[in-house]
């Protein structure tokens, strides 16, 4: 799995930019307001139909411009397929070699992108929702099923939550319960199998970018684990029908992170905290090719941004080593390269916003035009 063509056309600052990144690294350079975190933010969006900047991805429309268009020429399986999206006002459309995308999983199963950006920490400081989005993408990725069932849940869940706010008969609110019931144990098995693969890469990363680290991901289901979840049901039903929403189930599940048995955000420092986000987030690519290695199937896009800020030197030179050992599409974003990349032995193209000019190491490369 790879990118090997990206357009973008009409994006944020850009009316023209493309290239043919290299398949290891890819080193976007330029001054502050050159368009660097925007070219991570496209190939994010080509992958997940949303951004990790906005969460209305119409805002990334040029100013002046009626819509956005990606293009991207990827590997996909044993061949090479056009993937385009299309952004308006009021419209929206993917289309994947050829053929209209309904369902925009299907092509975050095709292009699997992960995100490490300066925020990322909020992972540890803000509520459990991004704990959620972190531990769902690795379970989507393993479990071709869990799309389904997470879609599954969300229609029951939406369908019971307007029973109880209507204030419908409890026998019209529990109509909802077999299939609510069905998917949640199906998300919550699904969840604890990824973890439970993912606490055996997590640990031997973080020992190595922190030292002597007593680290512990534990993860709460949504409800209290000493009830199934149909007993939780049954027995917040009286709150339920107060409250008019339903208060237990995987919607409200969580990840405890904590160091030493105190909540990470508690424990450790904001430079600490940029670390041990960083490194769980790379966990997740390492565990993703690990689980595509046997099938042969893509290996992780990773888009970093602005590593130089996010991390000191000696943990910058620790990542790269990390990165250099691993096989991923990199795409990652500097003010000036300088010797930072130096220690990463893979092919490296490097795209000068700034020049409008790339550089691939040992050669020339054709300037990306209108960068």
């Amino acid at each position: 799995m790879g990118i090997r063509h990206l357009s973008i056309h009409q994006f944020r600052l850009f009316s023209d930019i493309e290239f043919s990144p290299s398949p290891d690294l890819n080193i976007i350079h330029g001054p502050n307001a050159s368009g660097k975190t925007s070219v991570l933010e496209a190939i994010c969006i080509l992958s997940r139909g949303r951004s990790f900047r906005t969460n209305n991805i119409k805002h990334a429309v040029k100013a002046g411009s009626e819509k956005f268009q990606l293009i991207a020429k990827i590997d996909s399986l044993d061949r090479q397929v056009y993937v385009g999206m299309e952004r308006g006002m009021s419209h929206f459309e993917v289309r994947f070699d050829g053929q209209q995308v309904k369902k925009i999983s299907d092509l975050s199963a095709q292009i699997p992108v992960q995100v490490i950006q300066p925020d990322s920490h909020k992972i540890i400081e803000e509520g459990p929702e991004l704990r959620r989005r972190y531990l769902d993408w690795g379970v989507f990725h393993l479990h071709h099923s869990f799309s389904v069932s997470h879609s599954n849940y969300l229609k029951n869940l939406r369908q019971r939550n307007a029973a109880l706010k209507s204030k419908h008969p409890v026998e019209l609110v529990k109509a909802w319960d077999v299939e609510l019931i069905k998917a949640a144990n199906e998300i919550d098995q699904q969840r604890k199998h990824y973890l439970e693969q993912l606490n055996q890469v997590l640990p031997p990363l973080l020992a190595n970018q922190l030292g002597k680290f007593d680290f512990s991901m534990n993860y709460y289901p949504g409800w209290n684990r000493d009830y199934s979840f149909e007993e939780a049901l049954f027995n917040n039903l009286p709150k339920d029908l107060e409250a008019g929403f339903t208060s237990v189930g995987p919607h409200r599940a969580d990840l405890k992170l904590s160091v030493d048995g105190i909540p990470a955000a508690e424990k450790i420092s904001r430079g600490q905290q940029k670390i041990l986000v960083t490194t769980m987030l790379l966990a997740q690519a390492i565990l993703y090719n690990q689980q595509q290695a046997c099938s042969q199937q893509s290996q992780c896009i990773l888009l970093i941004d602005d590593v130089a800020a996010e991390l000191d030197e000696t943990h910058r030179k620790k990542l790269i080593q990390v990165l250099d050992e691993n096989q991923f599409q990199l795409f990652v974003t500097s003010i000036t390269p300088g010797k930072l990349w130096d220690r990463y032995t893979k092919n490296q193209l490097r795209i000068d916003l700034n020049r409008k000019c790339g550089t691939h190491a040992g050669g020339a490369h054709r300037a990306p035009s209108g960068a």
